[in-house]
């Protein structure tokens, strides 16, 4: 459980970014209080993909943590 400026820390997007991955489902977030302060959740196991805007944008997108192959 990580607040909104830990997650746009560890990811290097803005606030804004984590809200917009929150409504698009991406995060799930656990609200603590009446100010609608609280919480994100990143699924155990994933992690996230940022996107691009721009001429032939991408979408952000879950994706799962592997571990390195040893080849």
């Amino acid at each position: 459980m990580l607040t909104t400026r830990e997650i746009a820390a560890k990811f290097c997007v803005s606030e804004t970014a984590v809200h917009t991955w929150g409504r698009q489902g991406l995060i799930s977030k656990c609200y603590t209080d009446s100010l609608n302060r609280g919480l994100w959740e990143i699924p155990p196991g994933m992690t996230i993909r940022k996107g691009c805007g721009g001429r032939g944008a991408r979408p952000a997108q879950l994706t799962a943590i592997t571990a390195p192959s040893k080849e």
